[in-house]
């Protein structure tokens, strides 16, 4: 059980870090930020995590900051190996290189814990 509390706790610490960041440094985007969070999870479900993770990165500034805020906890916990010799250890680059559907699927489960902590964390920090 300890090992599941301290990932929880890293993953809010995360969330929390980057949310603080975009409703103090870029409070512009903040509301198209938090919109395009709550709708993440039901996007992934309807049109899948490659269609929305290049939606996301092909787009305005709020989904590349949603981007990028995925890579960078992928990346952290290690979720997945960035190691495939790609420009830039592009993370939809290297979804697209996995072919085993397990470690795909383990990987979209991460990502929509991970956005289900930042849409709590929304609600509170930005209106």
């Amino acid at each position: 059980m300890p090992y599941l509390h301290s990932i929880k706790l890293e993953r809010q610490s995360f969330a929390f870090s980057k949310i603080i960041d975009i409703r103090d440094n870029h409070h512009s985007l903040a509301s198209l930020y938090k919109s395009m969070v709550e709708s993440l999870g039901m996007m992934i479900y309807n049109n899948g995590l490659v269609s929305v993770l290049s939606r996301l990165k092909n787009s305005n500034a709020e989904n590349k900051f949603i981007y990028e805020h995925i890579a960078q906890w992928l990346d952290y916990k290690r979720v997945i190996a960035f190691s495939f010799n790609l420009p830039d250890d592009d993370l939809l680059e290297c979804v697209l290189a996995i072919d085993d559907s397990r470690v795909l699927l383990a990987l979209t489960i991460e990502i929509l814990v991970l956005t289900d902590v930042m849409k709590e964390i929304l609600k509170a920090e930005i209106d």
